[in-house]
């Protein structure tokens, strides 16, 4: 992962360096949805189901030509999911709620008139947790348990998604969709308690972006 991440950047300002002397840098702000979902090697004893959430925060596009862009954001997200396992023939819910802040870094390219697809990495820091937990038998709540607390701070994963342009009062506005998958665990102790599952987050966004200022 480390090593990918070195190479995109590498391209990345490879590119950059040979942007022509018409290059301009775009700012905005964009907002959305999320789908969120863990995934995992085993699911024998662990069930994950999707939740929503939302994300919100700034963006910054620098234009290399007029079909190619590099785009770095900063977005406050909130994921959660419904997590469902069996401790000792018992069934036990997790409902679990966390905010992030996301950065995802991608490189975009016009495939059309209006139409861009891109790709890139995200990085993402675990900013705060809510978590309920409910035992299906006797339908009661439980107590928080310590080993579901320490989700791990940073977490890494894989992006690509495509876009449409539109032009609004003179500035862009640009609606699209992604789909983003982690490549490290969403929280550290659940993976050492089976080997069998080693949860990552998955993610489709569908989001809104409105260009604000151009340099």
């Amino acid at each position: 992962m480390v090593k990918n991440s070195i190479n995109l950047l590498i391209v990345t300002a490879t590119l950059l360096l040979s942007g022509s002397a018409t290059a301009q840098i775009m700012l905005g702000a964009k907002a959305g949805a999320n789908l969120y979902d863990n995934y995992q090697s085993g699911s024998k004893y662990y069930v994950s189901k999707p939740h929503t959430g939302f994300h919100v925060g700034v963006y910054g596009d620098y234009l290399i030509s007029s079909e190619m862009s590099v785009r770095a954001e900063a977005l406050f997200s909130t994921r959660g999911s419904y997590l469902s396992e069996y401790v000792n023939g018992e069934r036990i819910d997790y409902e679990q709620q966390a905010s992030y802040i996301d950065i995802p870094v991608s490189l975009s390219y016009r495939v059309m008139p209006a139409v861009s697809v891109h790709a890139g990495v995200l990085s993402s820091l675990f900013v705060d947790e809510f978590r309920s937990i409910t035992k299906n038998s006797g339908g009661f709540g439980l107590p928080d348990n310590d080993q579901l607390k320490s989700y791990e701070r940073w977490q890494f994963g894989a992006l690509a998604g495509a876009s449409y342009n539109f032009t609004l009062m003179d500035h862009g506005l640009e609606a699209g969709a992604r789909m983003s998958v982690a490549l490290t665990n969403t929280h550290e102790p659940v993976r050492q308690a089976r080997a069998s599952r080693d949860p990552k987050f998955m993610m489709i966004q569908l989001y809104l972006a409105y260009n604000i200022f151009t340099f």
